[in-house]
């Protein structure tokens, strides 16, 4: 059943994969989710600039150029309270993640499950999840 909010929850998708930003889009759309992407740190900042109503930055870890990590304190530093999701294929990473827990920040591993996206989610974006 879809969120009355859905279309009002935007996710800033950033994965320079096409083929997993595509499949990564589907599955936010299927979860309510509006999703707009971006294949790298530039496009990211700029999508963050244009579009005022993302509520929570998803990103790969391991991006050319400026780092999902990178990428992530430059939108913070712009928009303090942005959700953060990182998602990565490194086991170490996800470990560190955790165990740091800043708030505001999820970590998920690839290939990681529909579930587990819409629970993520779900505790960065709260009461407003369609999920």
């Amino acid at each position: 059943m879809e969120h009355p909010n859905a279309a009002a929850i935007c996710i800033l998708l950033v994965e320079d994969d096409q083929v997993l930003r595509t499949v990564s889009a589907d599955t936010l759309s299927d979860l309510g989710y509006r999703a707009i992407r971006a294949a790298d740190g530039a496009q990211a900042l700029a999508a963050l600039e244009r579009e005022r109503d993302i509520k929570v930055l998803m990103t790969d870890i391991g991006l050319p150029g400026m780092d999902g990590q990178q990428l992530a304190a430059e939108a913070r530093r712009r928009r303090p309270g942005l959700g953060i999701l990182f998602v990565t294929g490194y086991d170490d990473v996800i470990r560190e993640g955790r165990s740091v827990r800043e708030k505001g920040c999820e970590y998920l591993a690839k290939p990681y499950g529909c579930d587990d996206l819409a629970l993520a989610l779900k505790r960065l974006v709260g009461a407003d999840s369609p999920a």
